[in-house]
């Protein structure tokens, strides 16, 4: 009697554990997606600011090459949530890197601009070039 009663119980406790874990695993599940929606509604709020703050992407590439100086060569250029303006380019001066900084601080669509890195890169006996990024926040002021 006492055997099958505890057979009984360890049974109930069997299911329990896996009830619970399948309830881990919903709980996982929930949380994952909430990260995605999280992300997705960060991305939705960037573009509906952009819009209403009248920003476009043409008006912004056209700011940035009126600011850029003209031995400094960009590489890339991005919007992320992380780093907000992600600028990437080429030059052979730090003082070109600081001017842009300056013109970019300046223009009435950017803000907060920051120098991520500068690498020199060696290119044997001729001038070394400066491999650079800066970072910064749309502001979008007309």
């Amino acid at each position: 009697m006492l055997e099958s009663e505890i057979s009984v119980r360890l049974r109930v406790l069997q299911d329990l554990n896996e009830q619970a874990g399948v309830f881990i695993s919903f709980l996982e599940e929930e949380k994952e997606i909430s990260r995605s929606i999280g992300e997705i509604e960060k991305e939705i709020s960037l573009i509906l600011t952009l819009k209403d703050q009248g920003i476009q992407g043409s008006r912004i590439m056209k700011e940035i090459s009126a600011v850029v100086p003209s031995d400094v060569k960009l590489t890339q250029l991005s919007v992320s949530e992380e780093k907000g303006l992600v600028i990437s380019g080429i030059t052979e001066s730090n003082s070109s890197i600081a001017q842009f900084m300056v013109n970019l601080e300046n223009s009435r669509y950017f803000e907060e601009i920051r120098l991520s890195y500068i690498k020199r890169e060696d290119n044997k006996g001729e001038t070394d070039t400066l491999l650079f990024e800066l970072a910064g926040e749309l502001e979008g002021r007309d």
